[in-house]
């Protein structure tokens, strides 16, 4: 939920005229907490339950970036996804991520539970979308 904690601290428009807009797209099972959250924070979201994976491409293709914020992973196996796909990603450094990612070349990394580094790095990309 580190990701949705970042909402609240990126504000204005970066210079950019326009105003920043969060819309959440979540696939894979239930994500019943992190609905919750959205709903209280007020954060618009789809929930989509593939019946193919293998149309998860097409929603990679409408992200600006890819926020993986967890204390703990076992892979992931979305950043190699998000890396095939050529979308920003900003990522906790959790599970493979720390021994794969270089932040600043591939990624944009914070430690877990750093949401004001998130954040910051979320603003750092804001120019490329």
């Amino acid at each position: 939920m580190r990701a949705i904690q970042c909402q609240k601290t990126i504000t204005g428009d970066g210079g950019s005229g326009r105003e920043n807009k969060i819309f959440v797209i979540l696939t894979g099972p239930a994500r019943g907490y992190v609905k919750k959250q959205l709903k209280k924070m007020k954060i618009p979201f789809k929930h989509l339950y593939l019946q193919n994976y293998q149309k998860i491409a097409k929603l990679y293709n409408l992200l600006d970036c890819y926020i993986i914020s967890s204390r703990l992973e076992g892979g992931p196996l979305a950043i190699l996804e998000v890396w095939a796909s050529g979308i920003p990603l900003i990522s906790t450094k959790v599970g493979m991520v720390a021994d794969i990612a270089k932040d600043g070349f591939d990624s944009l990394l914070a430690e877990t539970e750093d949401a004001k580094k998130i954040s910051q790095n979320i603003k750092k990309i804001r120019p490329l979308f």
